[in-house]
């Protein structure tokens, strides 16, 4: 599974793991654009790399391998004007025992 950011250049992104489903409730509310899948992991770690990375020297997080609910965050996506911008991304993760529905909850709408 993977996620984009808008720009392909290097934006703020925040990891966040829960022990439980999150009330994401406010930041999805702030969001330009959030979805929300699932994510499995069978190694040990979450491989965090841009499209040129080379993954076994990107940044990754410790995670325990099984089934894990995922939602992607995009916020300050009106302030890109090409490569630059202060746009930033979260991604929350936590775990889960059945695959949730991938689905869109914002949907970017430039102005």
């Amino acid at each position: 599974m993977g996620f984009v950011t808008e720009r392909n250049t290097t934006v703020p992104l925040c990891v966040v793991s829960h022990d439980a489903v999150p009330d994401l409730t406010d930041q999805v509310l702030r969001a330009d654009q959030a979805v929300k899948a699932e994510l499995f992991t069978a190694d040990r770690r979450l491989i965090i790399a841009g499209c040129s990375y080379y993954w076994p020297e990107a940044h990754s997080v410790a995670v325990l391998p099984r089934l894990y609910g995922a939602a992607f965050l995009s916020f300050g996506v009106a302030t890109m004007d090409g490569l630059e911008g202060k746009n930033r991304c979260e991604l929350h993760i936590w775990p889960v025992s059945e695959k949730p529905k991938p689905e869109v909850l914002v949907r970017w709408q430039p102005e």
